[in-house]
């Protein structure tokens, strides 16, 4: 049986006007289309790996504050418009609050955590530079085959960006782009739209040393250790 396409419906007393209903039914869908815009894929969900690391593994003999990594997280992200990941997280987590130089300088030599990161974004130690962990703590040694760096300490071009971020280098050390930074208490959080690593997947690699202006404190993990956030 066919469905009625009209309806009559009253406007004043004695009077019918016929209406289209498939008329109304097209505008309606239209001005929910406007209102909401066009639907796109879902959001990925955010893919996270995690190391714990035992307190107290700290270049003991370091001056100043002795920065200790307890933990380190990375996450693979997918930001609007959704559909694909586009930025790799990495959260390192302190026994100590964390203190960054101001913006556009360099660390202070005793209290100021100073960052150096290396990503093996293609996962083939055979590429890319080595990246040393000199902490003094037993877990002295190197990582090879990094193809990215985030760096902020007082070497000449790693020092912390006029903007806050931190230095994205490559393996040859040229700049690329920055890491976003954020601090909370004793997190510190770097996000770095894999845009910057030349589109890479996220699926990298990542280790790192950490210390103060004038000392290495910690390495996460110990070398030959990698924290790799895997799909």
């Amino acid at each position: 049986e066919a469905v009625a396409s009209s309806l009559r419906v009253s406007t004043k007393p004695g009077q019918v006007q016929c209406v289209n209903i498939r008329s109304i039914a097209a505008a309606v869908t239209c001005a929910l289309l406007v209102a909401c815009g066009t639907v796109g894929p879902g959001q990925l969900a955010t893919v996270t790996n995690t190391y714990t690391e035992a307190a107290g593994d700290v270049n003991s003999s370091a001056g100043g504050t002795q920065y200790d990594v307890t933990k380190l997280v990375t996450r693979r992200i997918d930001n609007p418009p959704f559909g694909s990941y586009d930025t790799l997280q990495i959260e390192v987590t302190f026994a100590q609050n964390v203190v960054l130089p101001p913006p556009g300088s360099v660390p202070d030599i005793s209290n100021d955590l100073t960052v150096g990161i290396g990503l093996d974004t293609d996962q083939n130690p055979t590429t890319g530079t080595p990246l040393n962990c000199p902490a003094g703590n037993g877990g002295n040694g190197s990582w090879p085959g990094n193809d990215y760096y985030v760096l902020e300490s007082g070497a000449p071009g790693q020092e912390r960006l006029p903007n806050g971020n931190f230095v994205v280098q490559n393996a040859a050390g040229t700049a690329v782009g920055e890491a976003v930074v954020s601090v909370s208490g004793k997190v510190l959080t770097m996000n770095i739209s894999l845009s910057t690593l030349g589109g890479d997947d996220g699926i990298a690699e990542v280790r790192g040393w950490f210390g103060n202006g004038a000392n290495y404190t910690d390495c996460a993990p110990n070398p030959l250790g990698s924290v790799v956030t895997r799909k």
